[in-house]
């Protein structure tokens, strides 16, 4: 049987293949994931910066 040839309606090279993600794969979830975090980590500081401005103004 030749590479990728396919036995019984599937290629078993090709779930072979598949058997986990590549390294590409990864590092672009890993960048995706860093700028959510680093965007949630931005926003957050905005409200706790705000959070603390108007607890300020209503001490006063």
């Amino acid at each position: 049987m030749l590479r990728g040839e396919v036995k019984g309606g599937y290629c078993e090279s090709c779930i072979m293949n598949r058997a986990g993600f590549t390294l590409v794969e990864l590092m672009i979830t890993r960048v995706i994931f860093l700028i959510i975090i680093a965007a949630a980590s931005v926003m957050l500081q905005g409200i706790i910066t705000q959070s603390k401005q108007h607890h300020k103004i209503a001490q006063t």
